[in-house]
């Protein structure tokens, strides 16, 4: 617990900002683990990893480039086929996903968006 820290005050500011009592699960005290209820313990640190744990994949590919609308959502311009004045520029145009971080690829692409748009494409 850090230094300082009124617990009842942090309890109470967290129940005026959520009501519905998320504050009760996102972080067990330390004094969880002298509990000598093992079930106790594993429900709250079962709670605490079910309320603080989110995904961290990379998606993409939903929207495909390919040469016609049987083969993907945008053209090599990143224009949606069907659609007029409307790009996609972002990783979900790729058709085949990177291996690595995908920060880089993302970054091209709207790179590369912006340039078509400037050449009129």
């Amino acid at each position: 617990m850090p230094e300082g820290l009124d617990v009842q005050v942090a309890e109470a500011g967290a129940r005026q900002l959520d009501p519905g009592g998320i504050y009760q699960l996102v972080y067990p005290l330390e004094d969880i683990f002298s509990n000598p209820d093992v079930s106790e313990v594993r429900r709250q640190l079962e709670n605490y990893v079910r309320a603080s744990c989110v995904p961290l994949d990379h998606f993409g590919g939903q929207c495909r480039m390919g040469n016609t609308i049987s083969d993907g959502v945008v053209d090599s311009f990143l224009n949606v086929f069907g659609v007029s004045h409307l790009k996609v520029a972002d990783l979900s145009i790729a058709p085949i996903l990177p291996d690595g971080n995908t920060s880089i690829p993302a970054q091209m692409i709207g790179l590369n968006a912006v340039r078509f748009i400037k050449s009129g494409f």
